[in-house]
């Protein structure tokens, strides 16, 4: 153990921070209560009703926020939300999370699943925020939950909440304000993902239906109207397999090895975009590079339906049953990809009440607009590419910006690194 530091039950910490218990240190540990008349009692507007799946990790989540009117408010008072106050999840499937009360909900209430932590003046409110949502008090919250269900939480049980505290408040605010830098960060990073996210889906919206041109591409042509709607005077319709070559994927479960040399294409594995993974030992079904593979089954309202992959590797994926491969012919593979990807004529297929499967003579009837040459099609295809380039990029950094917050988190909340 190193110098300065002694063993506690919430692990080793410096000799001058304390183990407390949450319930000296709190002047309010309690719920609120769900109206009579449950959600009908919800206004537009009036006082803010913050419900569990209004507090995330560390944040709220407020686009979805209700409120009460006034009489509904003054019937139960003693919830009403101060500055500062700590919400936590106290049951359901959001069992665990805890933000702290911004300005804009202060003076509202909770219902019975969010509980109001109030804290004393010598335990800083974020700092305790950020301790229930790390390891330190998760897992105290899991072994009061019987058999991992993560059932509920009573209040006894979360006074009872053991934390490592620092002598100062002082020092609970640096670790909170630099805990909150990062958050800061992420969020910043949340942020533009979303839109760089939505600048895809817009540009794709003009581009693939030739609303607007590239450069050097179609200029001064007019719109006519054909089957599947409105496109360029010089693009054309044609069915899916005019363009494309058409292959089942095969099964693979008879060859599946946690060390197998080929990645099997499943619906997990294009839903997720190839985080999902299984390997196999065996390739009945090779993909090529360019290949675009689709998933041919899903569950009612599933995202899995008609969603792609494409083919960047030699000798990699092994496409499985239920998956396709459509391999270009006469096409640009990343417009196909782009243009097929969750298509609508698809999508409609999905009744929304049983399993959807997309048949061979649902494929031979798919109709596609292309232009006029695979020049303007891979133009297209690749301005598209190098926007998901840029969210790829974010979505990495975003990764290891997260990965560092709990690498601080770690040093910060067990005083491995002091900051003063």
């Amino acid at each position: 153990m190193r110098a300065g530091y002694k063993q506690t039950e919430v692990g080793i910490i410096p000799e001058d921070w304390e183990q407390i218990t949450l319930g000296k240190f709190q002047e309010k540990v309690g719920s609120g209560i769900t109206p009579k008349g449950g959600a009908s009692v919800y206004k537009s507007s009036g006082r803010p009703f913050v419900r569990s799946q209004n507090v995330g990790w560390g944040q709220l989540q407020l686009k979805n926020l209700a409120f009460i009117d006034e009489k509904t408010h003054a019937s139960f008072p003693s919830t009403e939300l101060r500055t500062g106050d700590v919400l936590l999840n106290i049951t359901g499937a959001s069992i665990g999370r805890s933000a702290v009360v911004c300005n804009s909900i202060v003076g509202g209430n909770v219902n019975q699943h969010v509980c109001i932590i109030r804290t004393t003046k010598d335990l800083e409110n974020t700092y305790l925020c950020y301790l229930l949502n790390f390891d330190i008090g998760q897992r105290q919250i899991d072994s009061f939950q019987a058999g991992g269900n993560r059932e509920g939480l009573n209040f006894g049980q979360i006074r009872s909440f053991q934390f490592p505290k620092p002598p100062t408040t002082t020092e609970q605010k640096a670790i909170a304000g630099a805990l909150s830098d990062v958050d800061g960060l992420i969020a910043g990073l949340e942020a533009l993902i979303a839109k760089k996210r939505a600048i895809k889906t817009a540009t794709m919206q003009q581009l693939l239906t030739g609303k607007t041109r590239l450069p050097g591409f179609g200029q001064g042509k007019g719109m006519k109207q054909t089957e599947i709607g409105e496109i360029p005077d010089d693009w054309e319709v044609a069915t899916l397999l005019d363009r494309a070559g058409f292959i089942h994927g095969k099964a693979h479960e008879q060859v599946i090895k946690e060390d197998g040399q080929y990645v099997v294409v499943n619906s997990k594995f294009v839903s997720s975009e190839g985080k999902v993974r299984k390997h196999a030992n065996a390739n009945f079904c090779m993909a090529r590079v360019g290949d675009v593979l689709m998933v041919l089954s899903d569950l009612p309202n599933g995202k899995a339906l008609a969603k792609c992959y494409f083919v960047e590797e030699k000798n990699r994926f092994a496409v499985n049953q239920r998956v396709c491969i459509y391999r270009c012919k006469t096409c640009d593979p990343r417009y196909l990809f782009y243009v097929l990807n969750r298509n609508r004529y698809f999508l409609k297929l999905d009744d929304g009440v049983s399993q959807t499967h997309i048949l061979n003579d649902d494929i031979r009837k798919c109709f596609i607009q292309f232009p006029p040459n695979q020049n303007e099609q891979a133009a297209i295809g690749n301005t598209i590419r190098e926007i998901d380039k840029e969210i790829e990029v974010l979505v990495t950094r975003l990764g290891k910006t997260k990965a560092i917050k709990q690498g601080m988190m770690q040093e910060l909340l067990t005083g491995r690194t002091r900051l003063i």
